[in-house]
């Protein structure tokens, strides 16, 4: 898989980091664009694990980075598109987890 636009979404893949479309919507783009994808493609456009598939470094999820950057906009977007807070990263975290410890971070 080389670099290029995922068909019909407009984003360029990331195959060393194989980030899916809607990882790299939370990562690089607004959450009106992110908004915008959910509802044009819904939240299986990743795969039959759809929003809540996992990249394979770490295994995030979109919620799993959207909370680590305190993207909390594309948190809330990702939550009323159906994310689980309670998909485990490789490291055994949830979404809820990393929460806690944005917060601590941030204050």
């Amino acid at each position: 898989m080389g670099h290029g636009y995922i068909s019909g979404v407009g984003l360029i893949e990331e195959p060393c980091r194989k980030y899916t479309a809607i990882h790299s919507a939370v990562e690089y783009c607004t959450a009106d664009y992110l908004r915008h994808i959910l509802q044009q493609y819904g939240r299986d456009i990743d795969g039959p694990d759809g929003i809540n598939t996992q990249e394979p470094d770490r295994g995030y999820t979109a919620l799993h980075m959207a909370v680590s950057m305190a993207y909390y906009e594309k948190v809330n977007i990702l939550h009323l598109f159906g994310a689980d807070p309670y998909v485990r990263s490789d490291t055994n975290l949830t979404s809820m987890d990393l929460i806690a410890v944005t917060l601590n971070h941030v204050f």
